[in-house]
């Protein structure tokens, strides 16, 4: 029923948030650890990719891909990592939903949110305002995915730590996804589970 790719990078297209309005001390200690930051970040008041090291940067590729998969005629789930963020995206062609994305998070390293987040800028909803094809994102915690497989339907659920700092840490749902299989071409949507 289910075709899962293993990928290591973010596969659905995703914009950049707007971050246009980062607070002076954060941009100068951005600037600081990352020269010319400061400029992009000025930049990002206008869509581009978030990152053009992941399937952003391979257009063409990616294209070529989609229309495997499309031609397939399966029900396709990316599984995804290496962004230290969790996603539950839709990936489009020209024709519609191709397949599914999520994005697991990482055990312990930082994401991009993470040094914004102290500022109260809202990384995942600015990240989600910009590309509707983004259904849910958490670029601060950290965990893992469990996906559960069925005939019928997929179930994606979003496990987080406590901490990263303590050999003791409960766990908890974050978040947790379903998408029914299809008969045609693509895939289900994503649709938000209890």
């Amino acid at each position: 029923t289910w075709q899962v790719l293993g990928n290591q990078i973010l596969m659905a297209p995703t914009n950049a948030p707007d971050l246009s309005g980062t607070p002076a001390p954060l941009a100068d200690a951005l600037e600081r650890l990352l020269p010319g930051i400061k400029q992009q970040l000025k930049l990002t008041r206008f869509p581009f990719p978030l990152n053009t090291d992941a399937w952003d940067g391979y257009p063409a590729s990616r294209a070529r891909l989609l229309q495997s998969i499309r031609a397939a005629g399966g029900n396709t789930i990316v599984i995804t990592g290496d962004s230290h963020t969790a996603w539950a995206n839709e990936i489009n062609d020209d024709e519609g939903r191709v397949a599914v994305e999520f994005g697991a998070t990482s055990i312990t390293s930082p994401s991009d949110a993470s040094f914004f987040q102290p500022f109260g800028i809202d990384f995942a909803a600015s990240t989600i305002a910009r590309n509707p094809h983004v259904k849910w994102n958490d670029p601060v915690l950290h965990g893992y995915i469990v996906l559960t497989l069925t005939p019928a339907q997929a179930l994606a659920e979003f496990f987080t730590v406590s901490t990263i700092r303590e050999a003791q840490y409960a766990v908890a749902r974050a978040a947790a996804f379903t998408v029914a299989a299809d008969a045609g071409p693509g895939v289900g949507a994503i649709v938000e589970a209890s």
